[in-house]
């Protein structure tokens, strides 16, 4: 019954916080490298923080969930009523009904597999530690995230990971004003930890119908690892009478990674960090650009803005290395503000359709996103539903 537990612990309640992409552009087919409206600026394009203003992040609670949500939902509600009815049971005894659940759950989560071209799941809680701020061209965003996230692309092959994060942002862009024209330029440095993640992998007849011996090699013995690193981004924001914007970003353009075995003395309980003898490597590099058009609106509609966006235009030109096909990069997007409280948002991300909506009062604001994600190489191969709601103070 543990692993059961396990099991449907990480499928039902799995959490999946860190580098959380807020809930507004999520609505809008996802971050735009020329959306200078609020505190994430700093993640799209650093240069974009010359033109960005005075914000300030005080706090945001954020909420994601993703993956076949409903069948999900199904799998959980009949094996917890499979349990009531054992448990009901005067004639059954605890052993046989672990063994009667375990390959419920086994045939139930085979076919959602299978019937979704493979699994994956996540949730995101982001906790009350985030917070940054933009002003005269700089900007700092903060925050640290735990995560749980669940990949099974077969039943022999399931991988669940369990962790704590930490990332720190800082960022400077600068102006140089031509009139009716701008170009601003920038650069950010993101300083990231993943502090601790602890992993289970094995197959599903392991995880949820084996015997308690494999139970007990595989839940009890779990790889501890900490990762440490940072990345160094460039941008090029050009922008005509606040009306036309045109920028490159260049993420990842310096990186680094370690990777280590975290070991616990099992006398001592002392924790070691073997940074030492980690595992060195260096983030993809990415080279996005995108369009945005501010529509001049200033009647019950107080601001409407388009976006067009390709986060990573290398892949056109890769042909040596298996990647996701190019149209899975493009993404688009359109928000608008009525009477400076109530925002809608449509676009397109991954070749899937976003939708969101916002409402702002003061300082108080609600965010709320439903979207379409691609797990495969191609469109359609492993299409994922996302929904995210968040909630901030900010000025």
């Amino acid at each position: 019954m543990k692993k059961i537990l396990t099991i449907l612990l990480c499928l039902l309640i799995s959490v999946s916080l860190f580098a959380v992409e807020d809930v507004r552009s999520k609505g809008m087919g996802g971050y735009h490298v020329t959306d200078y409206s609020d505190n994430y600026t700093i993640k799209k394009n650093p240069a974009s923080l010359a033109f960005s203003g005075k914000h300030k992040l005080i706090l945001n609670i954020q909420i994601d969930a993703a993956g076949p949500l409903q069948d999900i939902y199904e799998v959980g509600e009949d094996v917890l009523a499979s349990t009531e009815n054992y448990d009901d049971s005067e004639n059954s005894d605890e052993e046989a009904s672990s063994t009667d659940i375990s390959g419920e759950l086994l045939s139930k989560v085979t076919t959602l597999i299978e019937e979704n071209n493979g699994f994956a799941t996540s949730s995101n809680i982001s906790p009350l530690l985030n917070f940054g701020f933009s002003n005269k061209g700089f900007g700092f965003l903060a925050s640290t995230d735990i995560y749980t996230d669940i990949n099974i692309p077969s039943v022999t092959n399931v991988g669940l990971n369990v962790g704590f994060n930490g990332n720190a942002e800082l960022g400077y862009g600068f102006n140089f004003d031509l009139g009716a024209n701008d170009i601003a330029v920038g650069v950010s440095a993101d300083f990231f930890s993943n502090l601790l993640n602890v992993g289970i992998n094995g197959s599903l007849t392991q995880l949820l119908g084996g015997t308690e011996s494999e139970e007990s090699s595989i839940l009890d013995s779990l790889p501890i690892t900490s990762m440490k690193g940072f990345s160094i981004t460039s941008g090029l924001h050009y922008r005509y009478a606040d009306f036309l914007n045109v920028g490159i970003v260049w993420n990842n353009m310096i990186s680094s990674t370690n990777t280590a075995n975290v070991l616990i003395d099992p006398e001592t309980q002392e924790v070691k960090f073997d940074f030492d003898n980690g595992t060195k490597s260096k983030l993809d590099s990415k080279l996005a650009v995108g369009f945005g058009v501010k529509v001049p609106i200033n009647f019950i509609i107080t601001s409407m803005n388009i976006y067009v966006d390709h986060e990573n235009i290398l892949d056109l030109f890769v042909s040596d290395k298996i990647i996701k096909n190019p149209i899975l990069g493009l993404n688009a997007g359109v928000e608008a503000v009525l009477l400076k409280a109530f925002s809608f948002r449509l676009g397109i991300n991954e070749s899937y359709l976003a939708a969101g909506f916002g409402l702002r009062l003061g300082s108080f604001n609600i965010e709320t996103a439903v979207y379409g994600s691609e797990l495969g190489l191609e469109p359609g191969d492993r299409p994922q539903l996302n929904t995210s709601i968040s909630v901030s103070f900010k000025k």
